[in-house]
């Protein structure tokens, strides 16, 4: 990405879970304030939804969204993409539910709402619960590539008798067995792919994963968004359960696919939604100085790629 004249990283103020992160704020930035704004938390109306999307229109790069409650605004920075992209999401849940109604679009909803952009031609979902596929739509799984989440556990060992190829395809039709149904929820078998062996990563072999993955990215372009609540604890605190993945494999994979395809747009989530006076006790400032350390770890591993203009 090349943003020539423009802030590459924009924050979006729904919470105040991002003005208090100072390290942050000292990248070049602009700020989109949404506080004003009423039914935007974990559910969105129409009227809030169109309200939000007058107010980014034009914005593009880094957007920092705040809790997981506002993931759902992903939706509307993909609409923008004029050309067929592919979405990786790393997430600890796949977001996939039926939206509750049909003037709502929800946190737990807006990736099936995005499957049916006709520019988005495969989601990449790396990390999610394999529980967190369950009622969702079987056609749109046939867009969905699954990644399981242990892929970067290290306490994991390879189960004996497994196959040793990391991904395995699906039957076409969503009325036969999977090849494994022992580890995956069978409304989910109309996945095309998932990891069927965890294995125990070094760096190097985290890398070849990374690779892995690229090769089952179709199309040039890729939007990525982070939940951050795919990290284990130990890198980040997050509002909702939370992954294994380490920060540091994130980061190369964030590095991986942005030098090995063009990025059309990047957000982030996953921030604690702390009460003030919660932020002021040493459990609260934790969480604040973890999300801080990722987020900036974050931008700077997209900003050292050739696909991002340096922007602090």
């Amino acid at each position: 990405m090349d943003f020539s004249g423009h802030a590459t990283i924009t924050l979006l103020n729904f919470d105040d879970t991002l003005t208090v992160q100072e390290e942050l704020c000292r990248f070049l930035h602009s700020q989109v304030d949404l506080r004003d704004l009423r039914g935007t938390r974990l559910f969105c109306n129409r009227a809030a939804l169109r309200e939000i999307a007058r107010r980014i229109r034009g914005r593009k790069g880094i957007f920092f969204l705040g809790s997981g409650d506002y993931h759902y605004v992903s939706y509307l920075l993909m609409q923008s993409v004029d050309s067929p992209f592919t979405l990786v999401l790393f997430d600890n849940h796949a977001d996939l539910s039926p939206s509750p109604a049909g003037d709502l679009l929800s946190c737990s909803s807006w990736v099936a709402r995005a499957l049916r952009l006709p520019n988005l031609k495969r989601a990449l979902i790396i990390g999610a619960r394999p529980d967190s596929f369950s009622g969702a739509d079987p056609g749109l799984l046939r867009k969905v590539v699954y990644v399981r989440g242990d892929l970067c556990r290290p306490d994991r060992a390879t189960r004996p008798g497994m196959s040793r190829d990391l991904f395995r395809h699906v039957p076409r039709s969503i009325n036969e067995t999977p090849p494994v149904t022992s580890i995956m929820p069978e409304d989910t078998s109309g996945l095309r792919h998932f990891l069927i062996e965890p294995l125990p990563l070094t760096s190097r072999e985290t890398g070849e994963v990374a690779g892995r993955i690229i090769a089952l990215i179709p199309t040039r372009s890729v939007y990525i968004s982070v939940d951050k609540d795919v990290l284990r604890h130990q890198d980040a605190i997050t509002n909702w359960e939370q992954g294994e993945m380490p920060l540091a494999d994130l980061l190369l994979f964030l590095q991986a696919i942005s030098l090995a395809r063009k990025v059309c747009g990047v957000d982030v989530c996953g921030e604690a939604d702390l009460h003030p006076l919660d932020r002021l006790r040493p459990a609260g400032r934790e969480a604040i100085r973890k999300n801080m350390q990722a987020n900036v770890m974050i931008i700077r591993a997209l900003l050292q790629t050739r696909t991002f203009k340096q922007a602090s």
